[in-house]
């Protein structure tokens, strides 16, 4: 049977370690080469030949793969600022795109990768939670009925990751408008990269679209983001369409915080119960100041 050709677009220190590496295992599928764009920051073409290396696969352009007949799948984790076009030209070329989230670094950017997909008939998928287990025991329970009508909704989207506890005594955020920028060496806008898991889900949950936004950033755990002017949590409160309310918490909170990957688990209320669905279930935690 004939496989599926893959190329990964982008490198070491992004979720494409681990998106090539599935492809490569699959049977279905052959991973044919790394690529990306040309003139990329020293360090970035590092990194993605880094992973070539490897993964034991050539480095190449992405104009030359996207040029070959048994290329049919490229998974994308270029820069956020470049993902939109890469998507675009991977598209336009007839290529299937799996996307890292988040999808884009602006609405603009991810209509042209929706649009793209659409003109020219190829499959477009996203990183999300939706498929997982506790989200889709969620999804059972609220569809059974048995929680009554839905009044609202709570997730948070946490992750145990780098030293906390090394922001400057002091340190007050001030949010200004985005540069544009999402891509950093020693940091990244955590509430706008983890954000996108809750927002998904709460809308996939309940089929609504959100109508109303308020949010707040914070610079509480790293000084690497305070330095650079970006957030490592942030909490948005949501207004649904039909009047729901839906609040998240997100970002970063150190490796210590938790004994596993992060605190991920979506609190539903409704008129007949309350039920709670995480990511580390079944398990037991136990809160208290022991390092």
């Amino acid at each position: 049977m004939a496989k599926f050709g893959v190329v990964a677009v982008g490198g070491n220190r992004t979720h494409l370690e681990g998106y090539a590496r599935s492809f490569a295992a699959d049977p279905r599928c052959e991973l044919i080469a790394v690529a990306d764009e040309p003139g990329l920051p020293e360090y970035r073409e590092g990194l993605n030949r880094l992973l070539a290396s490897e993964l034991g696969v050539p480095y190449l352009q992405l104009e030359e793969v996207l040029a070959r007949d048994e290329v049919h799948i490229m998974c994308i984790c270029a820069d956020i600022e470049r993902r939109g076009r890469v998507a675009r030209l991977c598209a336009g070329a007839g290529k299937h795109i799996y996307l890292d989230k988040p999808l884009a670094g602006s609405v603009e950017d991810a209509r042209t990768i929706a649009d793209a997909a659409d003109a020219a008939g190829v499959v477009n998928q996203m990183f999300t939670q939706v498929t997982t287990v506790w989200a889709s025991a969620a999804r059972q329970a609220l569809d059974s009925g048995e929680m009554g009508d839905l009044l609202a909704i709570h997730c948070d989207m946490l992750m145990a990751k780098g030293r906390p506890g090394t922001v400057p005594d002091g340190t007050v955020r001030q949010e200004r408008p985005s540069d544009g920028r999402f891509t950093f060496v020693e940091a990244k806008r955590e509430l706008f990269d983890m954000g996108v898991y809750p927002i998904s889900l709460i809308t996939w949950l309940t089929g609504q679209r959100v109508r109303t936004v308020y949010g707040i950033t914070g610079n509480y755990f790293f000084k690497e983001h305070a330095a650079l002017g970006v957030e490592d949590f942030g909490a948005l409160v949501l207004t649904l369409e039909n009047g729901l309310v839906a609040s998240i918490t997100a970002g970063r909170i150190g490796a210590t915080s938790h004994p596993r990957s992060g605190q991920q688990r979506i609190t539903m209320i409704g008129s007949s119960g309350i039920a709670t669905f995480s990511e580390g279930e079944p398990h037991i935690e136990v809160f208290n100041d022991d390092p």
